[in-house]
């Protein structure tokens, strides 16, 4: 299970030496974005801009 002090604000999980993208979440199922994975905020962004690109087509 993953070391909650490796999560920024208590939801961004941020652990350099983890070099997975994705990591199981400290609680609950499921699995969370490394943020500081190289591809991690790229994607993040990619994604957030989709989402907005849909919504304003509406």
């Amino acid at each position: 299970m993953n070391n909650l002090e490796k999560y920024k604000w208590g939801m961004f999980y941020y652990n350099k030496d983890d070099r997975n993208f994705l990591a199981k979440k400290a609680s609950g199922l499921g699995w969370t974005i490394n943020f500081a994975h190289k591809m991690a905020v790229a994607s993040s962004v990619i994604l957030l801009a989709l989402v907005a690109y849909l919504l304003l087509q509406i």
